[in-house]
C-alpha cells in the first residue's frame, strides 16, 4: 500500500532543512532546485548505507522471470509486488530509490523519516518548527525516545547531562530504579532545574513549552538507553525486569 501524501511533504521539508543547512542559511530560507537535489541524492545515499539493505543487482532480469513463472489468480498481485522491488532495487544499485506515492509503503517511508529525524538530532542540523511539532504529534514517543538517545533536550535543544524523571525515583535514587516505572523526558540541566525549582505540573511547564513531553520506556529502550546514561537504572537487568 502506497504512503500518504502528508508523510511525503513531511520528508520533503527534512530535505529542504538539510539543504539549508547545508548552504548555511535558515532552515525556511528558499532553495533552488540544485541544492534541493544534492540534499535529496546525500540523505538517501546516507539512508541506503545505514540500513543496511542489499539490493538484488539483477532486479529487472528477476522480475521478468516472476512474470514468466506465475500465471495462477495470484499473478497481478505478485508482479505489482516484484515490479516495485525491481524498480527500486534497481535506483538503490544507484544510490538512490523513488519517492514516487506508489512505489514506496508506508512503513517504509515511516523508517525514512524515522531515519532522517534521528540524523538532524544527532547532527544538530535546525529543522523548521512546524515539522518538529508535526513529528511530536504523530510519532510522539519516537521523537522523545531519539531526543533522550542523543541527549538533546526536548525544550532548546541543548545537550543534557542524564534525563528528567516525571515520577520521582525515591531517596534510593537510581540503585533502585529499572527505568521501567518511571516516565522520562530529555530536559538539559537549566530546564531540569526550571520545572523541579518552580514546582511546576507537568501540564504547567508544557503549556509554558509546548515542545516538553515525556514517555515510558520499554525494556529495550531502557537496555540502549543504560549505555548512554551509565549511572542511570542501576536496577535495570537485561531479560529480568520485564513488565
Amino acid at each position: 500500500m502506497a504512503y500518504t501524501r502528508e508523510t511525503q511533504k513531511l520528508i520533503y521539508w527534512l530535505f529542504a532543512s538539510y539543504a539549508n543547512f547545508r548552504i548555511g542559511a535558515d532552515p525556511d530560507a528558499k532553495l533552488n532546485e540544485y541544492d534541493l537535489y544534492i540534499a535529496k541524492k546525500e540523505l538517501k545515499r546516507l539512508y541506503i548505507k545505514a540500513s543496511g539493505y542489499k539490493a538484488d543487482s539483477k532486479s529487472l532480469e528477476t522480475y521478468l522471470t516472476v512474470l514468466a513463472d506465475n500465471t495462477d489468480a495470484e499473478t497481478f498481485k505478485i508482479l505489482s509486488k516484484a515490479y516495485i522491488k525491481s524498480m527500486q532495487d534497481f535506483a538503490i544499485n544507484n544510490d538512490d530509490f523513488s519517492l514516487c506515492l506508489s512505489l514506496l509503503s508506508q512503513e517504509k517511508a515511516n523508517k525514512f523519516v524515522d531515519f532522517l529525524f534521528d540524523f538532524m538530532i544527532e547532527h544538530n542540523i535546525p529543522i523548521r518548527k512546524e515539522i518538529a511539532e508535526l513529528y511530536d504529534e504523530t510519532q510522539k514517543n519516537k521523537y522523545i525516545f531519539s531526543l533522550l538517545l542523543h541527549k538533546k533536550c526536548c525544550v532548546c535543544g541543548k545537550p543534557i547531562t542524564g534525563p528528567h524523571h516525571i515520577d520521582r525515583v525515591g531517596t534510593q535514587g537510581y540503585k533502585n530504579d529499572t527505568g521501567l516505572d518511571k516516565r522520562l523526558s530529555p530536559l538539559c540541566p537549566y530546564h531540569h532545574a526550571e520545572i523541579e525549582t518552580g514546582n511546576y505540573t507537568n501540564e504547567e511547564f508544557k503549556e509554558k513549552y509546548p515542545s516538553f513531553d515525556y514517555m515510558l520506556c520499554d525494556e529495550k529502550q531502557i537496555e540502549i538507553l543504560k549505555d548512554v546514561y551509565p549511572h542511570h537504572f542501576q536496577a535495570f537487568e537485561e531479560g529480568k525486569n520485564g513488565i
